[in-house]
């Protein structure tokens, strides 16, 4: 079984791709790459022999086997939802449609600046976000969506909780220092 994720470099769809490597899954993304944020997000994962990357869902239907495709995640920005599909692409079966809203995420890669980050239209510090009692931690929601998409109950919308065992002070230093780091990217 393989997994379909556009697009791949989005910060959501990343942190789903990355889950999914480092659990062995095999993952077919796609995302055209028009920023050197996802071009270094391609080069981190790239080279993992689960991962196959096109930069259309045209091109990877002419170039990819995707019989094997039985879960395909599409994150609109725009509308803030995950769109789950249990299908088989190439025989256009759709089994079972989820259109989930997305929570208040927070984690590595997030839309940011050293201190800010934009919400609605709004600046609100990172630290105040990360705070809120209404904001999940990206890999808590990652593991929490994957979780739900195998369990019995996919009728009823999943609640994510962030799971995260650090206090939001250490989360935020976390964060900040992640930022630091690769702040060349964040800004790109």
């Amino acid at each position: 079984m393989a997994y379909f994720i556009q697009p791949c470099f989005h910060w959501i769809g990343f942190h789903l791709v990355e889950y999914l490597l480092k659990n062995g899954q095999e993952v077919i993304g796609v995302d055209p790459i028009d920023s050197d944020k996802e071009e270094f997000k391609y080069l981190w994962i790239g080279r993992n022999s689960n991962f196959q990357h096109f930069r259309t869902r045209l091109g990877m239907e002419k170039h990819c086997d995707t019989e094997h495709i039985e879960r395909e995640f599409v994150i609109d920005n725009e509308k803030g939802t995950i769109t789950m599909e249990v299908s088989n692409i190439k025989r256009q079966e759709k089994k079972e449609e989820y259109v989930l809203p997305v929570p208040h995420l927070y984690g590595e890669w997030m839309p940011r600046d050293e201190e800010t980050l934009n919400m609605n239209g709004e600046r609100i510090s990172v630290e105040d976000y990360i705070k809120r009692e209404d904001t999940v931690y990206i890999e808590d929601f990652v593991h929490q969506l994957l979780r739900w998409k195998d369990s019995d109950s996919r009728n009823e919308e999943p609640s994510f909780i962030s799971d995260n065992h650090k206090s939001d002070d250490q989360m935020v230093k976390r964060l900040n220092e992640h930022y630091m780091k690769y702040r060349i990217y964040y800004e790109s």
